[in-house]
């Protein structure tokens, strides 16, 4: 009987040097999967040629908050001025078929058409462009990072391009694929809702949904169904082309809804991310700078009764930022502000 114990244990002993072989060939076979992938999404431009950030002169106090959550994200990015809307004129304009309203809006719009036209004379491989009163979290280098991998995977199953083009460390995004990634909507359409990809992302806000379906550490990088407001997004060289002939031909929209129609039509191939790992900030309530965030209005708002407890409030956070009202999907697990009063007073 000895025997047959002895030949059991032997195979038993080969089946696990075998199972543990096989799983230890797996586990390096995907580690080098990874390391295959590139890695300078995560650098201190995300990935991107250039990150331009849109800002008018006068607003030293956008400036600033730039700045600190940049030190606070290690991140490196290029001023950009922005266009007042009393420097306009219409001699100086594109033709419109139907005027906008209001000054600020057109001023807006050639902001951005401004950095379309030197990236096109620059030869820019891409950028990534923020309006001055960005937000994000701290952690942002890592979010870009898993961004780009699920972007390109998404971009593989469901492609909107013919290109056959590969991600590389200096185009870890692939651009030649697309021609906008929007990254600081305020709201998104449900056109092309179908084709997403959830992926993993441990620094994703707490609570949020897709679809109804709740992403638990998890974003979603999907088709663009016609993203709202322009608070960041990437563009290509072929984006930014489109995008100046068409504001050229017609100065007629708003920068956000401009992209919005040409991204619902089909002129512009876009992605987007969900929860956006940037948003808007305002000024808390109740400190009587609510108008600041205008740059047509930036007079002091009136405080109240509530004045006292909120200015207590910001002074014991050392934060005086909050998300933009319109920005329902957004909130960051790390605020790159919430980490500010640690870093320059410890503790």
């Amino acid at each position: 009987m000895l025997q047959p114990i002895r030949f059991r244990n032997v195979i038993i002993l080969l089946v696990g040097v075998c199972i543990f072989t096989i799983s230890v060939f797996l586990f390096r076979y995907k580690q080098s999967l990874v390391t295959l992938q590139p890695q300078s999404a995560g650098n201190s431009t995300l990935g991107f040629q250039r990150i331009e950030v849109i800002n008018l002169p006068h607003r030293y106090d956008r400036e600033d908050a730039i700045l600190m959550q940049s030190v606070a994200s290690d991140i490196e990015y290029e001023i950009f001025p922005g266009v007042y809307a009393k420097d306009l004129q219409e001699s100086g304009l594109p033709p419109v078929s139907k005027a906008m309203e209001d000054e600020g809006p057109k001023a807006c719009l050639r902001a951005h058409a401004n950095i379309w036209r030197l990236m096109l004379k620059e030869k820019w491989s891409s950028a990534l462009i923020l309006e001055a009163d960005a937000a994000w979290d701290v952690e942002i280098r890592a979010i870009m990072q898993r961004v780009s991998y699920a972007l390109n995977d998404l971009m593989d199953t469901h492609p909107l391009s013919t290109s056959e083009t590969l991600a590389t460390e200096k185009d870890p995004y692939n651009l030649a694929k697309w021609d906008i990634i929007s990254l600081g909507h305020c709201h998104e359409n449900n056109q092309n809702s179908d084709h997403y990809q959830i992926f993993s992302d441990p620094d994703s806000p707490v609570g949020k949904k897709y679809k109804e379906i709740l992403l638990n550490d998890e974003r979603v990088v999907r088709e663009s169904g016609g993203p709202v407001c322009t608070t960041a997004y990437a563009i290509s060289p072929t984006g930014a082309l489109k995008l100046l002939l068409r504001t050229a031909i017609d100065f007629n929209r708003p920068v956000d809804l401009l992209i919005m129609d040409m991204v619902g039509d089909g002129t512009l191939i876009s992605y987007s991310i969900h929860p956006p790992p940037f948003a808007q900030w305002k000024y808390e309530q109740h400190i009587g700078a609510e108008n600041r965030n205008s740059d047509i209005q930036s007079s002091n708002a009136n405080q109240d009764d509530k004045s006292d407890d909120a200015w207590k409030k910001v002074h014991q956070s050392m934060n005086v930022w909050r998300l933009g009202d319109n920005y329902l999907d957004s909130s960051f697990r790390h605020s790159a502000f919430g980490a500010l009063k640690q870093m320059a007073f410890g503790g």
